[in-house]
Formats: C-alpha cells, sequence, structure tokens
C-alpha cells in the first residue's frame, strides 16, 4: 500500500477546548510573524525563559521557511507550548487546547514572537496556529502519494464541517498570501487555481483514521482525563464545601457591573445542573494575577485582558481568534470516588484576550448574553468538561444534534446565554452526580 501524508490541526489529547472566533486561512497567515514547515527535534530540559511558570519548550527544525517577518532564522528554532508539569513549583497546569508536540511530529507552524525573548516563538491563535502531519493509506495502488492539511473550521464559510486541504497547495498559497503584501482576500478568487483550490472532501477512511490517531477517543459527551485515562474532577463538593471565584480588578468587559452579573449566571447554570452537588460562588476581585502559567496562587480568578501575555497577540475582529482560555491546575493528588481513582484539581483560572470588547459588542449582538455564554463555557472546562464536538478530538458537529446544541460546543452559539443543554447536563453528571450511570433520563 502507499502511503498518504496527512496535515491535521493539533490539538492536546488529555484536554482540548477553548473559546475562540474561527480564523480564516489567509488571516492565518496575515496574523504570524514566521511559518515554517519542520520536525520537532527536542524537548528542552530547562526552561529558556519563564522559569517560574509552566510551559514547555520544544526546539524544531526549520525544513521549510514558509514566512519570516524580521531577516534570516536559524535551522532551529525554539516554539513555546502552554501547560506541563513545573519542577519549580511541583504543579501540573493543563491548558485546554493547547497542542501537543511530541519528539519526530513533522509541523507546520504558524507562530508569533515572544513577548520579551528573542528567538523563542508561541503558536499564533493558541491551538489554531498548529498543524500535524500523520501517515495514512492511498487507496489505489497507482496513486501518487497525496499530502492533506485539515483544521476544525474554515472562517471564509464559518462552516462547521471539517475541511482538509491539498498539502502542497496550502503550502504554496501561505506564501503567495505572505510574499505580496497588498493582496487581499477578495482577489484570491481571481489567483490560480491551484492556489486557491486547496479544499479537497474528506472520506470516511481518511477521517477514522485521523481519529485513530487521537491518543483518546471520545464519547457523545466528553470530560477531561489524564494520559492514563484517569478521570478529573473538583474533591471539595464531595463533602459539602465550596470553590470560590474571584475577578481582576482592572480591564472589566464594557457591561454594567464590569461583568460580575454573567459571572453569577454562568455559576447559577453549572450549579443548578440535575442531580449534582456544584457550588461555585463568586466572591469579590483581587489583584492576584498568576494565572494559568503561572505557579499557584491559591486564587481561582477570571483575568481580564491577558495580564501575563498567556495567549499570543491580541483581539481582532476583523480576523477572529482566541477569545478567552480555561484551566486547572493539579498538584498531583488522587482520590477515591464512586469506585474509580480520581486526579484532584487544586486550582482554576479563566484568562480573557486582550481586546475582545469588540466581539461582545459587535452589530446585531447582545454583549451580556455573549459574555455569559463564553463564561459558562470556559467554567465548565474548569470543572474538567470537554468539548461536546467541533475540533480534531471530537470531530464535525451534527446540526440538530445533542452535541452540536451544547453550550460546550467548540464555538460559541450566538445568542445562547447561560443555558445548559442537554449534552451539557449528561456530562457534567458524569463527573458530580452519586446517581451516575443510573440517574433519571433528562
Amino acid at each position: 500500500m502507499y502511503s498518504k501524508i496527512v496535515l491535521v490541526a493539533l490539538f492536546c489529547a488529555l484536554v482540548h477546548s477553548w473559546t475562540y472566533v474561527p480564523v480564516s486561512d489567509f488571516n492565518m497567515v496575515k496574523t504570524s510573524d514566521l511559518i515554517i514547515y519542520g520536525k520537532v527535534m527536542e524537548q528542552l530540559s530547562e526552561a529558556p525563559v519563564d522559569v517560574n511558570r509552566t510551559y514547555e519548550y520544544f526546539k524544531i527544525q526549520n525544513d521549510q521557511v514558509l514566512f519570516e517577518e524580521h531577516g534570516e532564522l536559524p535551522m532551529e528554532v525554539i516554539v513555546r507550548t502552554h501547560g506541563g508539569y513545573n519542577a519549580n513549583t511541583g504543579e501540573s497546569t493543563h491548558y485546554p487546547g493547547s497542542p501537543s508536540l511530541e519528539i519526530g511530529d513533522k509541523v507546520v507552524l504558524f507562530l508569533k514572537k515572544h513577548p520579551s525573548a528573542n528567538g523563542i516563538f508561541d503558536i499564533n491563535h493558541f491551538g489554531l496556529g498548529a498543524f500535524h502531519e500523520i501517515v495514512g493509506e492511498a487507496s489505489n495502488a497507482n496513486e501518487s502519494p497525496v499530502s492533506y492539511a485539515y483544521r476544525v473550521s474554515d472562517a471564509q464559510d464559518h462552516s462547521d464541517t471539517l475541511r482538509i486541504r491539498k498539502l502542497d497547495n496550502f503550502l504554496t498559497f501561505i506564501r503567495y498570501v505572505a510574499k505580496i503584501n497588498d493582496v487581499a482576500q477578495s482577489a484570491i478568487g481571481r489567483i490560480a487555481p491551484f492556489v486557491r483550490d486547496y479544499t479537497a472532501t474528506i472520506d470516511s477512511n481518511l477521517f477514522n483514521m485521523m481519529e485513530q490517531s487521537r491518543s483518546e477517543l471520545h464519547s457523545r459527551y466528553n470530560t477531561m482525563k489524564t494520559s492514563k485515562g484517569q478521570g478529573v474532577r473538583w474533591r471539595a463538593f464531595d463533602a459539602g464545601g465550596s470553590v470560590s471565584w474571584y475577578s481582576s480588578p482592572s480591564g472589566t468587559p464594557p457591561l454594567s457591573g464590569g461583568g460580575v452579573t454573567e459571572i453569577q449566571q454562568a455559576f447559577s447554570a453549572w450549579n443548578n445542573a440535575p442531580d449534582c452537588v456544584i457550588r461555585y460562588n463568586y466572591v469579590g476581585t483581587s489583584t492576584a494575577s498568576g494565572g494559568l502559567s503561572g505557579g499557584s496562587d491559591g486564587v481561582n480568578a477570571v483575568l481580564y485582558e491577558d495580564p501575563n501575555s498567556e495567549i499570543s497577540g491580541s483581539y481582532n475582529c476583523n480576523t477572529g481568534g482566541t477569545l478567552a482560555i480555561g484551566g486547572w491546575k493539579s498538584r498531583g493528588y488522587s482520590f477515591t470516588w464512586r469506585g474509580a481513582t480520581w486526579l484532584q484539581i487544586d486550582e482554576a483560572d479563566i484568562v480573557v484576550q486582550d481586546g475582545i470588547s469588540c466581539w461582545m459588542t459587535r452589530s446585531g449582538s447582545n454583549a451580556s448574553k455573549n459574555w455569559a455564554n463564553m463564561l459558562t463555557h470556559e467554567f465548565g472546562h474548569t470543572l474538567a468538561m470537554g468539548h461536546s464536538c467541533g475540533d480534531s478530538a471530537t470531530g464535525t458537529c451534527t446540526s440538530g444534534s445533542d452535541a452540536n446544541n451544547a453550550i460546550m460546543r467548540a464555538y460559541l452559539q450566538n445568542g445562547m446565554g447561560p443555558v445548559l443543554q442537554r449534552d451539557d447536563k449528561a456530562g457534567i453528571r458524569s463527573l458530580y452526580a452519586t446517581c451516575f450511570p443510573n440517574c433519571p433520563a433528562l
């Protein structure tokens, strides 16, 4: 059998969710400082920067530099990814959606310069700027090997279906858009077909192969697990306790009361989930700003305007991008509940990207509902809920399905507000209901 090379968007297999507005390929190119196609050669044993924050650093061999903004680059670059284990703090931090890199991977990376360190790069738009190469089987012995690339959504038509790209033409498209300074997105349709026509129809065999490449396949609703399949949850609720949350005092969203009402609405949605005992409480503002990448500061917080530059760049309503990320930290403690061993969540945070006010107040939208919807989604992640569908690990969303209707769908639902749907309720009961799996029908 002949092999096909398939390039797939890289998402963390451990946890895979964050909140974003899809970014077109055109805008992904235009907002990147560096675009490379190469091989993951090494994970650095010591962090070159940010030693007190939790990141992993990888050395990437530059087989092809597709675009570089500032002159020549060495044959290898250092790429920073979010999460992992920090020996200085003794904590593991889990970033929903952070790309997972492994030695030997062939990757196409859209990169942004580290905000303060020369020669270090972040993946552009958090998880959207990383593509991964995997090998499939050709269906015809006379067929030449073909390379493909796929990302969850094509933002040019905001489709929820998986779209794949013909890799060679996709790379040609990247070089073309990067080289021509004044090219407009509307002009792509007038250039050569091999540049613009790089999409292809995905077949079931190819999709199944891509799904099987993931270290964990997912059921209808999805909850977060460790790489060994261990469940993850808060323990505090089991003994009647609660989890207190704060918000940062500066950079509040353009809403009456600074968005506190919407935080409480999001809490109410999860606290009132059927058959569950969840107690999220909002207790005020805090200047604690450790965020997800910092060591434990004992504070669960919603941080506005990305104070630690944990999300590369800034949000732009003309191009889309990441709105917020939510995640949790664990010191590695395990406990037994419902006859199984679970990893204990010790702290959680939500980081809101800078510049998202334009998204909240965009024409024809309800800023309060937008904010409450996004927060409910992100707080779901801090409770260890994954995406129901719509990313590369959970597959496409089917119109009318419970997974597509869920607030935990990968893309925010316009005008939805803080309302749990059937799939959300089923998922959260699997984590926090003592009646599971024999709970009443929803």
